[in-house]
């Protein structure tokens, strides 16, 4: 079988680094994906997976299920009131 290791970066947001170890350690625990880095600074996730074992599609649900905006796409509001607060990244004034 050939291993089909797709890279690919998304825009997530999150505040501090309690935020940066949820989504990794999250996504290094999910089958397929074989890498996962979020910088805090640019807010850029950077992703390494096995299209053959999960699609884009399930690795972006498991972030937003974690709490965590993705390129334009909010978190479910019960999964964003979950997150610490030091780790709310939402101003009050979003719309």
């Amino acid at each position: 079988m050939a291993n089909l290791q797709f890279f690919t970066s998304l825009k997530v947001a999150g505040n501090c680094n309690l935020c940066k170890i949820r989504i990794e350690t999250k996504l290094w625990s999910v089958k397929g994906v074989s890498s996962a880095e979020w910088d805090q600074a640019s807010q850029i996730l950077k992703i390494q997976y096995d299209h053959e074992i999960i699609t884009l599609k399930a690795i972006k649900m498991i972030v937003l299920k974690l709490g965590h905006d993705i390129d334009g796409s909010l978190a479910p509001d019960a999964a964003y009131k979950k997150l610490p607060l030091s780790c709310r990244y939402r101003s009050i004034n979003h719309n």
